[in-house]
């Protein structure tokens, strides 16, 4: 029996009442006098004016930030504030620049692609190889994973209109779409999902980026540059979790993202997701840039195969409703780069997301916890390139219908790279791919689930789990079952309490306080197999009016479960009895659900304290205590 959800999430009504429509003014309409800016690259010049005799100042991009994925604490030396006094000779192929017609205020931006010789003289000789062995070569390929952070299914249908109208319209053109309705996440943040398709090697978040292109040969890039593409990384972000598991060097011929970490720094950009602020860059948008620069970035490299990840973060924020600001753009860019391309390219894209919502105090119901497993899919493809591959139609529209995950999308790009020459390429002779598929050529299965693809039960969308009774972990119940949830927290709270109280600088018990269980809010529970159980809590505590936490947990019979032994997380296995029975009890992920940004986070991530557990002591009374830290 196929895999197939109970529950994909809020019904239009829920969704329209939890995240109502909000109009958002224009960039352009809040940006007051911005500076006019050109880089002309004929001339190498940065070219700026401030109206009347206001000055203008500018910063470029730094030299040593040029294609890596440094840290913004790092980049923040690297960036230079200098008074314009003329056109500006560009010294180092800076791509882009940021301006101010007063020196504090910075809203002027641009953000172009520079011509990469040695790269495309590269992918120029790798494609006429290959050609000449085979003796084909199609057009040029397009495969481009076009990703937007935190959008289920249903909030892309609730949220991006347009572009959802635009696909719709592409039913009587030269592309086919088609749109995966189980299409399950591999884990719970944009690395765990992300990372899995990018490389083979196991995830690892390194304490500062490797020096290195940490993913090495099994890299996406590194496997399509051996198939005579050009390649392109972007993130609209500045975050620490790509750069530490992916490595500081990637060797890519283009990476977009310094670009954001000086919008973080200068004009106020902001992604966490308690900033729900509108995140204008100048007169757009910030996701329009990245956008910008991709449209650029391929028709620059126009007569060669391109690879292309971009990761879009408008979406990336706990309302629900910051999401509407990207379909504008995103519905102009679809149909302005297909219609470019539709004569002269086989053009592959995977519109998706890396997970659904996950944030926000309305994230505590079942069908939020399904949106978040349900991310979007949708594979736009040139019919060109569909009517070479054998029963591919019937292939996707069947696989449309059926559980489907992020490393399909891997080993799916891998069988696209060789088919502008003609060239099967060896996609399951990686071990690590073979429990996946080749959507365009395999149909997903019947007998299919999470557990064969290694997808913990955690995030399996088919696997529905069930409210608790209230009654059952009321503070006065003595049953059996409020003694299991009770044990389940009571050990979490005191791993809690170990890994903040324990930093290697010993400083955690002077700055986060000792946590104490206050209530069970609310409670779920599955049953996984005849042996095995899964429970999901969500607990308040003492100590902070505000804070709310979440554990899962699995409790097993049977020593030999492998589920049970294998299953990593923060906890240790804890003996329990249990109805009777002796059970193991491991809890597998906790989380803080509650706001928790601000100066203590930031004082906590610096002195090695988990900042996501750390409930501060008075923040004047640590400030007095360690005065250098804020220094």
């Amino acid at each position: 029996m196929h895999c197939f959800p109970e529950v994909f999430g809020y019904s239009v009504e829920a969704g329209e009442k939890i995240f109502p429509p909000h109009e958002y003014p224009s960039c352009e309409s809040l940006t007051l006098n911005p500076p006019k800016m050109e880089m002309n690259f004929t001339e190498n010049k940065l070219i700026m004016e401030c109206g009347g005799k206001a000055k203008g100042y500018y910063i470029l991009e730094p030299k040593e930030s040029k294609n890596s994925l440094y840290l913004l604490q790092e980049m923040r030396k690297m960036w230079e504030v200098k008074e314009y006094d003329g056109p500006v000779n560009l010294k180092h192929n800076e791509e882009y620049a940021l301006g101010s017609c007063n020196g504090s205020k910075w809203n002027g931006a641009i953000y172009m692609p520079r011509f990469n010789e040695e790269a495309y003289n590269r992918t120029k000789e790798k494609i006429k190889e290959l050609s000449e062995k085979t003796g084909v070569f199609h057009r040029p390929q397009i495969v481009f994973m076009l990703t937007v952070d935190s959008f289920s299914r249903r909030h892309f249908f609730r949220k991006l209109p347009k572009t959802v109208e635009f696909l719709n319209s592409l039913g009587d053109s030269k592309y086919s779409v088609f749109d995966f309705k189980i299409h399950n996440i591999y884990g719970d943040t944009s690395i765990n999902n992300m990372v899995p398709v990018l490389g083979n090697k196991t995830l690892k978040v390194h304490r500062k980026p490797p020096k290195v292109d940490y993913i090495g040969p099994s890299a996406l890039w590194n496997q399509f540059r051996e198939m005579g593409y050009i390649t392109y990384l972007g993130f609209e972000d500045c975050d620490y979790y790509f750069p530490k598991s992916l490595g500081r060097y990637p060797e890519v011929d283009h990476i977009a993202r310094s670009f954001y970490c000086g919008g973080f720094e200068y004009m106020d950009l902001k992604m966490n997701k308690k900033h729900t602020t509108q995140r204008c860059m100048g007169d757009h948008m910030s996701h329009y840039y990245i956008l910008n620069y991709t449209f650029a970035f391929t028709d620059m490299y126009k007569d060669i195969n391109q690879w292309i990840y971009i990761h879009i973060n408008t979406a990336h924020e706990e309302t629900g409703l910051h999401a509407a600001t990207l379909d504008p753009d995103l519905s102009y860019f679809l149909k302005d780069y297909l219609k470019k391309y539709e004569d002269t390219h086989d053009v592959v894209i995977y519109l998706h997301a890396d997970h659904g919502m996950r944030y926000g105090k309305w994230f505590t119901d079942i069908e939020a916890y399904q949106e978040a497993k349900l991310p979007a899919f949708f594979l736009i493809a040139s019919n060109s390139l569909l009517d070479r591959i054998p029963n591919s139609y019937d292939s996707l529209t069947y696989n449309t219908m059926r559980l489907t995950t992020k490393i399909d999308l891997r080993t799916s790009s891998l069988y696209l790279s060789g088919l502008p020459y003609d060239i099967q390429y060896p996609v399951y002779q990686e071990d690590y791919n073979k429990p996946y598929l080749i959507l365009f050529t395999k149909k997903v299965h019947g007998e299919r689930t999470c557990a064969k693809l290694g997808i913990s039960p955690l995030y399996c969308s088919c696997l529905v789990l069930k409210d608790i009774d209230p009654s059952f972990y009321d503070l006065n119940s003595d049953n059996e079952l409020n003694l299991l949830l009770r044990k389940i927290v009571i050990e979490t709270i005191a791993a809690i309490n170990d890994e903040v109280f324990t930093p290697s600088n010993l400083l955690g018990d002077s700055i986060c306080k000792k946590l104490s269980l206050k209530s069970i809010q609310k409670a779920f529970g599955l049953q996984l197999t005849s042996v095995l159980e899964e429970v999901q809590i969500q607990f308040d505590v003492n100590e902070s009016e505000t804070a709310l936490f979440e554990v899962y947990a699995l409790i097993g019979s049977s020593p030999r479960t492998e589920i049970l032994r294998n299953a990593g997380g923060q906890g240790a296995t804890i003996p329990f009895v249990y109805l009777g029975y002796r059970v193991r009890i491991k809890t597998i992920g906790i989380k803080r659900k509650d706001a928790y940004a601000g100066p203590c986070e930031n004082l906590s991530r610096a002195n090695g304290i988990n900042a996501e557990y750390c409930i501060c002591k008075e923040f004047e009374e640590i400030k007095q205590k360690f005065p250098i830290l804020f220094q």
